[in-house]
């Protein structure tokens, strides 16, 4: 195993008990348990509309406030400090989180896929991608967010607008907007293969258009998130 590699296994291994330790499993247990119940007592005709609303607008985002959680607590706690000193890269750091919370935000939503919409028969392959793209999205564009903030009330704000943006694609799934600029949203090619996941009627050049687009958002927020860990991680920690 490279050192690399080793590294980054590490820094999985102990996301996950940070996780623990910051409640944000069981936050995600809770959230979890309570959507299962309020969408099993729905009619199946608003269950089908509901699921795939709840699976992005919910289960998938979460992970924007998750990251935004753990680089305060980790702040606070002086853990980033240790980081900046640590043979851990950026790519290192941002590699573990994304693949931590997002196995945290697949998980979630798989678990309410197959206790509410097992009889829907959604896509299986189709939802784990939208959520697993969602997420990586959401995780970059949360540690962009929260990586110049050192305090909760100074992040809360500015960080419903970056949030309103990421679920605005449910507007198109509820058919309140439409049109080609919403594949400029970073977030929309994720709902284009939630709806593949629960519509019958996906077209290859929308799916082909929605992975075209997710991967260019992809790439341009992994730049900005490591600029951000330059920027204001490295420099706060090592002040620490």
């Amino acid at each position: 195993m490279s050192p690399a590699r080793a590294r980054v296994l590490a820094a999985v291994r102990l996301d996950l008990r940070l996780q623990v330790r910051y409640g944000i499993a069981q936050a995600a247990s809770v959230v979890t348990l309570l959507w299962i119940v309020v969408l099993r007592a729905l009619p199946d005709p608003a269950r089908q509309v509901a699921v795939p609303l709840v699976i992005f607008g919910d289960l998938a985002i979460i992970g924007f406030f998750f990251i935004g959680g753990m680089v305060l607590f980790e702040r606070g706690e002086g853990t980033l400090s240790a980081l900046a000193i640590s043979p851990l890269s950026p790519g290192e750091y941002l590699a573990a989180r994304l693949f931590s919370l997002t196995s945290l935000a697949l998980a979630s939503s798989l678990v309410v896929l197959a206790a509410t919409a097992w009889d829907l028969r959604p896509g299986l392959a189709a939802t784990g991608a939208s959520v697993a793209v969602l997420s990586i999205i959401s995780l970059l564009v949360g540690f962009v967010t929260v990586a110049p903030f050192d305090a909760v009330s100074r992040y809360m704000i500015p960080s419903v607008a970056p949030l309103l943006l990421l679920g605005a694609p449910l507007l198109a799934r509820l058919d309140l907007i439409g049109g080609p600029l919403l594949f400029l949203l970073p977030s929309h090619g994720a709902m284009v293969f939630l709806s593949a996941a629960f519509d019958a009627d996906a077209q290859p050049g929308v799916l082909a258009l929605g992975a075209a687009s997710s991967a260019i958002w992809v790439a341009i927020l992994w730049r900005a998130a490591g600029w951000a860990h330059r920027r204001w991680v490295v420099p706060v920690a090592g002040a620490g």
